[in-house]
């Protein structure tokens, strides 16, 4: 009983096979000069997410997937919320970017993929029992459906998970490229926005259940 949880080393290896994946990409593409910062960018990630997993954190018991209802409530909404940033940053990236007579394809391909993930994810939770008792509290919202809300919140998540693995991979696989910058800024800010999001959220929740 003394060994490792399989389920703490979901995130890491994850992660690291993603990573291993989009190294043997840009290797091919770019050339392997080009894929050794990418290597490097998702080792240090997956050796943390196994560190993180081991401790008695709300992020540890996420990545270790032990989390309980509250914890991954708190974490449909910080993913939700991060997706909804990424759609509004595309759409003003197009309408910059064609202001500036700048490619805009980038920021359009991010926003056309998270709308149809979105309407993908409405039609699939919705078909799907079970989302009611998801740990979706709306408080001053009483008046809302809770599960409707819930497969909103459900698909908002996929489609944000969805955008940021293809605008992540994608500004790595264009290294030098048109369109890598758009595509890494997107990246970045739907990592940003989770960082933010469990930054806010965790202290305020931790507080109130003391």
């Amino acid at each position: 009983m003394n060994g490792t949880d399989p389920r703490r080393l979901r995130a890491p290896l994850l992660t690291a096979g993603c990573g291993a994946a989009l190294t043997l990409a840009v290797g091919l593409i770019a050339g392997w000069p080009s894929a050794v910062p990418v290597a490097v960018a998702a080792a240090v990630p997956a050796f943390a997410y196994y560190l993180l997993g081991r401790t008695e954190t709300d992020p540890g018991a996420l990545l270790a997937a032990r989390a309980d209802e509250r914890q991954t409530t708190v974490r449909l909404w910080i993913r939700a919320a991060a997706a909804l940033v990424l759609l509004v940053l595309a759409a003003v990236g197009i309408v910059v970017s064609l202001a500036a007579n700048r490619a805009a394809w980038p920021y359009g391909l991010i926003l056309a993929l998270g709308v149809v993930a979105f309407l993908v994810g409405l039609a699939v939770y919705r078909s799907r029992g079970g989302l009611g008792d998801s740990g979706v509290r709306l408080g001053r919202l009483s008046r809302l459906d809770e599960r409707r809300t819930s497969i909103a919140l459900h698909a908002l998540q996929l489609a944000g998970i969805a955008m940021f693995v293809v605008a992540a991979v994608g500004g790595a696989a264009l290294s030098g490229r048109s369109g890598d910058t758009a595509l890494r800024i997107l990246a970045i800010a739907f990592a940003v926005a989770v960082i933010v999001g469990f930054a806010a959220l965790q202290p305020r929740d931790d507080a109130g259940s003391r």
